[in-house]
This record gives structure tokens, C-alpha cells and sequence, in this order.
């Protein structure tokens, strides 16, 4: 049996699963992005007692920047594979995930330049930036690997990833916090090196596909396989990008990153939901593409319920932990520089963020499994002209942690489109079958 026919009959196997199969798949999808952002929030914590105000803003401001990468990468190679994958023949399988793989490594080797400027542009030394840049390289290419394991149900591997990520950085950073002597040059090192160590559970066959079209224009002939799609996920992402990020971005620009620190600072509470929810689309994404390919719908309906239940589940986790710290002492996490009134406000905002953003995770799985990239970008477009200009015109007149709302304004906008959206798109299901033109997203 070919490799090509593998893919397939992994995703096939997937229909109908006891839930205790879909729960320890959810377990593993949730358990590894959660280490991961442990190792993030541990990572922050040190540094909000060790650095200036305005260098943990610039770091903050930094994470804001790589994961705007992530999400590039992650729509212009990730999501569409998928969608590509099923769209042609099993002999052809194997192919298109050497051109994406490929296209991946190339783009992030090429990016390398930009990935090096913008910490110079936020004050970072040369060593630091350098650092900087590897770990953003190495990351791009580990998010890859995840999509990648996806596609083949070998979960096993992405949470092995996530967990020698998690477990390298936290402890380096232990090792620095207990030195005294805090540098981020050490930081961004730390993380590039967690990020390589964590690309080995993927294998030989992550090597393989990343390799295989190298030097043969491997981004050009991606783009032209997906054709239009690559180019309205990435629409789709940027804009979606702007949206999530107005505040971080505008509030650096217009007030300096000691004024955006508090607000990054709160930020950290929900980074497991952030975590959870790229987790969560990223197991289902591959899965509703080869069930609707199958006609599974009615499997469909119950994976997006069991995720959405999943991602609730985590908020409601989060939103009580996050209560539990503000009613014992949220100073045993912040430094008391900054004020309560601003870090409860800035809590209260960034867990209706993460709310709004987990009730459309499961729909943004099924419209991106059904290729509807452009449709999406569509919605994120609208959501990100709200943002902005709601965050615009908070900062005119309130504190600058009162410009979440303007994220808020935009994920309601977001929330509400793409449900219905999917709603539509799940309306056509009959019980057995649906015409293969709409399959195909076209």
C-alpha cells in the first residue's frame, strides 16, 4: 500500500469513534499546546520581574510578531493542505505534500532577513536579533511538522513535539532565572534551540518532505497548486491578525511598549486558550476534510460538537483560575507596579477575547476543510476594520488597556459571521450525500 492510500485510510479510520478515542485525541491535541504555553507564561513571568517595563512590551511585542508568522505560514502552507491533499488523486497525495513541505522550509529560510530587522527596529542587539531570527525560522518550520502529523493522524507526534518544546525551554529559563543573570539574548536562544530539539519527533519523513523539492521553486509551484486558495488564506489570516493584534500594535506605536506591558502581561492569561484553539483546528481541519470527502456528515456534526465543547470546557477552565488568582492576589504573578484596577480590566477584556475566539474555532475548522478561504477572508476583513477603528478611537479617549474592547468588537463581528457561515454550509448536508462541485468549495 502506498503512502498516498495511507493518508486516506487513517483519516477513514476515524469515523466513528467511541468518545473514548475522540477524548483521548482531544487530550492529546489539548495537553501538548497547553505545555507549551506553561513554558511561554513561565517564560514571562521571569522576565516581568527581571527586565524594564519597557523591554518586557518590546518582548511582548515580539511573541505578537512571531505568532503573526505562525499564522501567516500556518494559512499559506498549512491550512490548505489539507483541502489539496484530498483534491487529487491518491498517487498524487505524496506530491503535494513535498511541494508544501518544501515551499515551507524555502519561505522560512527566505524570511530569515525580516525576522532579523524587526527586533533591531525594537532595540534589540545584534546577537539578540540573530537569536531571534533562528527561533522564528525553526518554529515555522516545527508548525509544519504539526499540520503535517495532523494530515497522517499520528497526533502522537505533534504532542511528543509540543512536550520537548515545552520541557527544553522551561528548563533553560529555570537555569537563567536562577543565575540572576537575565539577558534575552539567552531567551531568544533558548527558544531557537527548544524549537530544533522539537522538530526530531516528527521524523524522517518530516525531512523528507521538507527537502524533497528544494531548489525547485517549491513556493511558486505551491501557489499555483492551490491557486487562489493560498493567497485568500492568507487574506483571511492578515486580516485576522490585525484584528487580534490592533491593540498590541497601535498602543506600541502611539504609547510605547511600557504602555502596552500591562496589557501584554494580562495577555498571558488567556495564552492557553490561544494554544488550545490553533490545536483543536489544526486536528480537525484534516479530519472534516476526509469526512465530508467520505459524506460522514452526521461523524462531521459530532466532531464539530465535541470540539466546540472542548474549547469551551478550557475557557470555563481558564475563566476560573483567572478568578481564583484576582480574589486571592494577582501580585503573586504581576509585579505591583502595575495597578490592580488596570490588571483586572485588562483580565476581564482579554477572557471575553478568548471567549468570543473559542466558539468560532470548530467553524473556522469546517470552512477551511471545505476550501471557502476566500469567504473567510471576506468575514476577517470586515472584523479587522472594526478593530481597528473601535481600538482607535478607545485610545483617544480611555486608558490604553481599555483598547481590547476594540478586539472584542472585531471577534464579535468574527463570531457571528462565520457561524453563520457554517451554518449555511452544514444546511446543505443531506443525510447521504452533497454535490461535489460544493465539496470542493467552489
Amino acid at each position: 500500500m502506498n503512502r498516498a492510500s495511507t493518508t486516506r485510510k487513517r483519516i477513514a479510520v476515524n469515523s466513528g469513534m467511541t468518545w473514548r478515542a475522540r477524548a483521548t485525541i482531544s487530550t492529546l491535541a489539548m495537553v501538548g499546546p497547553a505545555s507549551v504555553a506553561g513554558a511561554h507564561f513561565i517564560q514571562s513571568m521571569v522576565l516581568l520581574h527581571h527586565v524594564s517595563h519597557a523591554a518586557f512590551g518590546g518582548y511582548a511585542f515580539l511573541l505578537s510578531f512571531v505568532a503573526f508568522c505562525w499564522t501567516a505560514w500556518q494559512a499559506t502552507f498549512c491550512a490548505p493542505l489539507p483541502h489539496s491533499t484530498h483534491a487529487v488523486k491518491p498517487h498524487r497525495q505524496r506530491f503535494v505534500e513535498r511541494i508544501a513541505g518544501s515551499g515551507n522550509l524555502t519561505a522560512s529560510l527566505l524570511g530569515l532577513p525580516l525576522f532579523a530587522a524587526v527586533p533591531l527596529l525594537v532595540g534589540l542587539d545584534y546577537s539578540s536579533a540573530a537569536f531571534f531570527a533562528a527561533f522564528a525560522c525553526i518554529s515555522l518550520l516545527r508548525w509544519f511538522g504539526r499540520a503535517h502529523a495532523y494530515l497522517h493522524a499520528r497526533q502522537l507526534r505533534s504532542f511528543l513535539s509540543d512536550i520537548v518544546y515545552a520541557s527544553a525551554l522551561t528548563a533553560s529559563i529555570l537555569a537563567l532565572a536562577s543565575s540572576g543573570e537575565v539577558t534575552l539574548a539567552y531567551v531568544y536562544g533558548s527558544m531557537g534551540a527548544a524549537a530544533l530539539v522539537a522538530l526530531f519527533p516528527f521524523g524522517r519523513e518530516f525531512l523528507e518532505v521538507s527537502t524533497a523539492e528544494l531548489g525547485r521553486r517549491p513556493v511558486r509551484r505551491w501557489i499555483r497548486l492551490t491557486g487562489a486558495r493560498s493567497s485568500w488564506s492568507l487574506a483571511s489570516v492578515t486580516c485576522g491578525e490585525l484584528a487580534v493584534n490592533a491593540t498590541a500594535y497601535m498602543v506600541t506605536i502611539v504609547a510605547g511598549g511600557t504602555a502596552y506591558a500591562p496589557i501584554a502581561a494580562t495577555g498571558l492569561l488567556i495564552r492557553p486558550i490561544f494554544f488550545a484553539s490553533v490545536a483543536v483546528q489544526d486536528v480537525e481541519r484534516p479530519r472534516l476534510a476526509g469526512l465530508i470527502r467520505e459524506r460522514s456528515f452526521k461523524e462531521a456534526q459530532t466532531s464539530l460538537a465535541w470540539a466546540r465543547a472542548t474549547l469551551v470546557l478550557a475557557w470555563l477552565a481558564t475563566a476560573l483560575a483567572v478568578a481564583v488568582l484576582f480574589a486571592l492576589n494577582p501580585y503573586l504573578l504581576f509585579p505591583r507596579s502595575y495597578g490592580f484596577n488596570t490588571l483586572l480590566a485588562g483580565a476581564v477584556l482579554w477572557m471575553g477575547v478568548s471567549g468570543l475566539s473559542a466558539l468560532q474555532g470548530p467553524d473556522w475548522s469546517l470552512l477551511q476543510a471545505l476550501g471557502l478561504f476566500r469567504e473567510t477572508a471576506v468575514v476577517k476583513a470586515q472584523a479587522a476594520a472594526i478593530s481597528v477603528f473601535v481600538t482607535g478611537t478607545v485610545l483617544l479617549f480611555a486608558a490604553p488597556v481599555w483598547s481590547v474592547a476594540g478586539l472584542i468588537a472585531g471577534q464579535l463581528v468574527n463570531t457571528y459571521s462565520v457561524a453563520r457561515l457554517s451554518r449555511n454550509c452544514r444546511s446543505q448536508w443531506p443525510a447521504d450525500r452533497v454535490p461535489a462541485k460544493r465539496l470542493a468549495g467552489s
